[in-house]
């Protein structure tokens, strides 16, 4: 058993980017007490008002290359634990930096919580599978409740559905690349992003979040297929201030571009 920040050092061999992002990684190395360029060279999501579930890298647990718990680091306590199906990964790679791959049968949650909306979700992920339902991010426990349930992923190879009571869809390229998924859930204003530019607007319900899922629905599955880096789950709905400063910090650290929000 063990986090996964020690294996950071061997994506620096062989680098060929800037001298810039080569300082970033090389901060990112948790050999000096875990994550010293995330509190001290960026505006860290630790820093953020209502902060209610952080997942990066360096807090995966894993036994082999099997995950078994992701740590939260906000001081909620609301850790990511394994559920039924064949174990998450560390073995996915974004940036240079060793991240969690999901494999379409498992997903990874938390125990029961009670936040009421708005709340807005960050997340880091890259897609790897080119044509079913797969669910990135889903906020509540029954697959009854409308929307069904708090959830948001993709519908197909093409087209990204968020369970509002207006569906938005997009056409969406499927290639190897990240991108910072952000959706701002506040009822009838609620919003979603892809990199900073916003995408659609919509009625996303009025249920809160009962339990904190990455990679499925709880008890439904539709289980994410691919790499899943970095989440940062804040209680409250988001403003520009808040979504640049968290948007422009993960696409630093994942080599994604962040549009700024205006």
């Amino acid at each position: 058993m063990g986090s996964i920040g020690d294996n950071q050092l061997a994506a620096l061999s062989g680098y060929s980017g800037t001298i810039q992002d080569l300082i970033r990684k090389a901060l990112y190395i948790d050999d000096l007490g875990g994550y010293l360029g995330r509190t001290s060279f960026w505006s860290s999501p630790a820093d953020e008002s209502n902060l209610i579930g952080w997942y990066y890298p360096d807090n995966i647990q894993v036994s082999g290359s099997n995950i078994t718990e992701w740590t939260d680091a906000s001081s909620e306590g609301n850790d990511l634990t394994l559920n039924p199906g064949v174990p998450p990964q560390a073995t996915g790679d974004i940036n240079g930096i060793t991240c969690a791959t999901f494999n379409n049968s498992t997903y990874i949650a938390t125990g029961s919580v009670a936040y009421t909306q708005p709340f807005t979700c960050l997340i880091v992920a890259r897609d790897d599978n080119a044509t079913n339902r797969r669910t990135l991010f889903s906020g509540h426990t029954s697959s009854a409740d409308a929307p069904t349930p708090q959830r948001f992923g993709k519908e197909d190879g093409t087209t990204w559905t968020f369970n509002w009571g207006n569906q938005v869809s997009l056409s969406y390229s499927r290639e190897a690349n990240p991108y910072v998924f952000v959706v701002v859930v506040n009822a009838a204003s609620s919003k979603f992003y892809i990199d900073g530019t916003l995408i659609g607007t919509g009625s996303f319900g009025a249920l809160g979040l009962d339990r904190i899922c990455l990679g499925g629905i709880f008890n439904t599955f539709t289980c994410w297929q691919g790499d899943i880096a970095e989440a940062i789950i804040l209680s409250k709905e988001a403003d520009a201030t808040s979504l640049n400063r968290n948007g422009q910090y993960l696409a630093d650290i994942y080599g994604t571009t962040w549009n700024e929000v205006s």
